[in-house]
């Protein structure tokens, strides 16, 4: 069971209530803090006088900050500070430079730590999935492996071999009632990713010729089939106590009839059909979990092309988690994405390195048509982004098949 009331947790194990609005925040080999005014939070940063965070009520009744930044090295004798219905809730961090405030649940401030040499802070101004893409494709390149020494199956136009440099296990949250994963570096082609994200959970379809874009092409037959892949394995109907369900039709009976079930997800990859696939499925798995009456979602991907593929997967199931909680009287909550293999292809990398090096945008706002209650009746113009700004990118990506 949850705490009875929100803490902040001490090196040593002591907890103090924090109340919204009315806070200590202990902190060892200190002198005793200020209690923090009413509407106000306040507490030290190491090595400097006391510093001010102002904070808002939040829609679910906790509390946001606006302060442009967040206390510096906290350190192991600090708590994150989380935010939650009803107020805060800390829990510590042993030696390591605080993440970002922000990456909880979506505060906007930030925290700057100079501890080995590295700046983690999240500003007001910069996209959530430009900061997380920014990041992971610069640890990529500074730290990843090559497999230029091993035989690979992907081939560029010309036939030759597409090598990558990667990282493993890389974990991105994103928390959707903060604002909506979407990259500005460069202009994403949200339609045509809700409709192929439509293509998959809502048609079912394994035919190129019932999506309007054409990214399936290279793999298709010439009857347009992609074999026993994405949408086909959707629509499968399997038995359940309950009655005959598929995939999607499970998911939607449950989120309203068993929202405590641990059980809620979908599965892409099914071996006994993997050898009628044209493609193996990248993004092969989401388990739904449903807290309170907020849906969450945790996308595992065994394989990402991060220039291409990334930013297109964020916003797409970003965007079926917003569905699916709509259909269900429910309120989209994160969306973990966990990438198995997270790369950047050899010929990727100059346009890589110019994109990471572009100063993003703030995040657009997600309008979702309010008359649409029903999964099946959403369609890519159901969705719009509300002031999406965005930098060109003129040169061709190629796409290595």
């Amino acid at each position: 069971m949850p705490p009875a009331g929100p803490f902040l947790s001490g090196q040593k194990g002591a907890k103090e209530p924090v109340k919204a609005g009315d806070a200590d925040f202990p902190r060892l080999n200190n002198p005793p803090l200020e209690t923090a005014k009413k509407g106000e939070l306040r507490f030290p940063l190491l090595g400097t006088s006391p510093r001010l965070l102002r904070w808002r009520l939040s829609g679910g009744g906790g509390l946001r900050c606006n302060a442009p930044a967040a206390p510096a090295c906290m350190g192991e004798n600090w708590g994150t500070v989380l935010e939650r219905r009803g107020g805060l809730y800390g829990r510590p961090r042993a030696r390591s430079c605080a993440r970002p405030l922000a990456e909880p649940v979506g505060l906007r401030s930030g925290a700057e730590c100079g501890m080995l040499g590295k700046t983690n802070r999240r500003r007001n101004d910069m996209s959530r999935a430009d900061e997380l893409f920014i990041e992971n494709c610069k640890e990529i390149l500074a730290h990843g492996v090559w497999d230029t020494e091993q035989e690979v199956r992907p081939r560029w136009a010309d036939g030759a071999p597409a090598h990558t440099v990667k990282k493993f296990g890389i974990v991105n949250r994103y928390d959707l009632r903060a604002e909506f994963p979407v990259q500005t570096i460069r202009k994403m082609a949200f339609k045509s990713a809700v409709d192929e994200l439509l293509w998959i959970w809502q048609k079912k379809s394994n035919n190129i010729h019932d999506l309007s874009s054409h990214i399936w092409d290279a793999w298709a037959d010439e009857s347009g089939s992609i074999g026993k892949a994405y949408g086909y394995q959707l629509g499968v109907k399997h038995r359940y106590l309950e009655g005959e369900f598929d995939q999607v039709d499970r998911v939607l009976y449950d989120l309203k009839h068993n929202p405590a079930s641990r059980r809620i997800l979908t599965s892409l990859y099914n071996h006994h059909d993997l050898s009628e696939m044209a493609l193996y499925p990248c993004a092969w798995s989401v388990t739904f979990n449903v807290s309170g009456r907020t849906l969450n979602a945790v996308l595992n991907q065994r394989s990402q092309d991060m220039l291409t593929a990334n930013g297109w997967n964020v916003m797409q199931y970003a965007v079926l988690v917003h569905f699916l909680a709509r259909a269900s009287g429910l309120e989209a909550g994160e969306l973990v994405h966990v990438i198995a293999d997270a790369h950047i292809y050899d010929r990727h990398v100059p346009v890589v390195e110019e994109l990471i090096a572009r100063t993003p945008y703030e995040a657009p706002r997600l309008w979702l048509d309010p008359a649409v209650t029903d999964f099946y009746t959403f369609t890519k113009d159901s969705v719009r982004l509300e002031g999406y700004r965005f930098h060109p990118l003129e040169q061709p990506i190629p796409v290595a098949v």
